[in-house]
């Protein structure tokens, strides 16, 4: 290899290395503010309706059973968030009813899909077929 190949292979080495400076430097850090594999029974999570919102033992799952017009929810506080955020689960319906709907998000203490502020996640089994969409309301 001659003296000006070995340069531009460092060269480039250096660039590459400042590329990810600069891209990590730009990526914000990730919090995670709540986690939960529902493995164990947790006592934060509350609900006005424990017949139909609860941890389920032998499957490690909480169940939840919706109904309309009922304003059935179950729900766990979290610490405030103040900048972006990332929203991330899964969940596995057994069974949705025709115009049953799964709604999941984050909002105030009394927030409903009417008042905020709220930014919610919804699967519903709707006369137009299955569907997911995100909503947000405010103040």
């Amino acid at each position: 290899m001659t003296q000006k190949t070995v340069l531009i292979i460092v060269f480039l080495l250096v660039l590459c290395s400042l590329e990810l400076c600069v891209t990590a430097a730009q990526t914000p850090e990730k919090i995670q503010i709540y986690k939960n594999d529902f493995s164990i029974e947790h006592a934060d999570w509350t609900t006005k309706n424990p017949t139909r919102y609860y941890w389920v033992n032998e499957s490690e799952t909480y169940h939840y059973l919706s109904k309309g017009g009922t304003s059935g929810y179950a729900s766990v506080k979290i610490p405030a968030i103040k900048t972006g955020f990332l929203l991330e689960f899964d969940v596995t319906p057994t069974a949705t009813t025709k115009d049953g709907a799964f709604r999941f998000g984050v909002g105030k203490a009394g927030a409903d899909t009417n008042t905020g502020p709220l930014v919610m996640v919804s699967l519903e089994n709707t006369k137009y077929g299955n569907i997911f969409y995100l909503s947000s309301s405010t103040d």
